[in-house]
């Protein structure tokens, strides 16, 4: 805290892919969604003032590190606590709860988790989905997964072919679909 209030600015790691959660406007260049706002919040009440934040891009992979490394004050990206995690660094409350959810395209065959075998998964490099679905994989024979590193490259591997299915947070998952150039198509 000292630091931060003799720095006189909050320096908060967020995503910049997740329209409505932490996302880079491309026409504006300004980073808006929740998290932004949260972080904002946070220099308010810490500093007094929400424009006393600096917002810089942090991947899933790259979080804890960024935290760790000091170039970063706070995380504000939807960082899933597990004990692992937590042995590495400190959680509030949690801000957001969510599950974990697979989106397809509305004409695929894949209708419930078994039918994840063979196919290709897209998940986020050192994301919780990427770790869940790498242990599942014994259990879905023939299946592979395609490792994005950013949430959004999730939705992009579908779109381009690369990926039968995505897994990660519903709230990503329903942010990127809403997001999409065709969202009813998933």
């Amino acid at each position: 805290m000292d630091k931060i209030q003799s720095r006189g600015r909050l320096i908060a790691g967020v995503s910049y892919d997740i329209p409505g959660m932490g996302y880079k406007n491309p026409k504006t260049g300004r980073i808006e969604g929740f998290e932004a706002d949260l972080a904002r919040a946070m220099a308010q009440a810490l500093l007094g003032d929400s424009d006393r934040v600096d917002l810089h891009q942090v991947t899933d992979e790259g979080r804890i590190e960024a935290l760790q490394r000091d170039q970063v004050d706070v995380v504000i990206s939807q960082l899933t606590i597990t004990p692992a995690r937590a042995r590495e660094v400190d959680f509030t409350t949690p801000y957001y709860v969510t599950h974990e959810a697979i989106l397809v395209p509305c004409d695929s065959d894949i209708k419930q988790f078994e039918d994840l075998k063979g196919k290709r998964i897209a998940v986020t490099a050192g994301s919780v989905s990427g770790i869940r679905m790498r242990a599942a994989l014994p259990s879905l024979p023939g299946a592979t997964l395609v490792v994005t590193p950013l949430s959004s490259g999730n939705l992009e591997a579908i779109e381009k072919g690369d990926a039968d299915a995505a897994s990660n947070d519903m709230i990503n998952l329903t942010l990127l679909r809403k997001g999409a150039a065709d969202p009813d198509r998933y």
